[in-house]
């Protein structure tokens, strides 16, 4: 009965947070994007490389890349290969509070990228925050206000094919705005 107490108390928030948000929306696809974040589910070791592969080919296009995962626990003495943040970084009503996490929220990038299959609270705080220009990610019922677009792909399905979903996306968006 507490939990949801405090997820009701979070989602009031989000939405009075995300009311606040001045962000200038607008369709970038990747031959647009100068700046790309990425938001990833960072228990599963198996999406670190995936996550580091698809933000080197990001990179090799001229496209500057800044990488935030979330980790419910992580230990004192864990490396992490990307910057992370915990439940140690929550609030008592789940809200994230570092100000490593509102820094990468503020940032305007041009494209935010969540790249996570399951519906992860955190991050989908941060993408809801986030003033990137366009925020895309994995259909997830009754969020639309996380995300500008949303690729529908079976939940069977991992990070990596999420991940060329997306950038096929990416690739079609304003396309034809590029060969003007």
């Amino acid at each position: 009965m507490f939990n949801k107490i405090r997820l009701k108390i979070r989602n009031r928030s989000l939405q009075s947070d995300a009311n606040g948000i001045k962000r200038n929306a607008d369709f970038v696809n990747l031959h647009q994007a100068k700046t790309v974040g990425i938001l990833f589910d960072a228990k599963d070791h198996d999406n670190y490389e995936k996550i580091n592969d698809f933000a080197k080919q990001l990179k090799k296009g001229g496209i500057q890349v800044n990488i935030l995962g979330y980790k419910p626990k992580i230990k004192k003495d864990e490396v992490m290969v990307f910057p992370c943040f915990s439940e140690d970084h929550l609030n008592w009503y789940f809200k994230p509070t570092s100000s490593y996490i509102k820094e990468f929220s503020q940032k305007p990038f041009d494209i935010l990228i969540n790249a996570y299959m399951d519906e992860l609270p955190p991050l989908l705080y941060v993408s809801a925050l986030s003033h990137a220009k366009f925020r895309i990610g994995r259909y997830l019922e009754d969020k639309t206000h996380c995300f500008d677009l949303m690729v529908n792909t079976p939940a069977k399905k991992d990070v990596a094919a999420l991940l060329h979903q997306i950038k096929h996306y990416l690739e079609q968006i304003n396309k034809h705005e590029q060969a003007v």
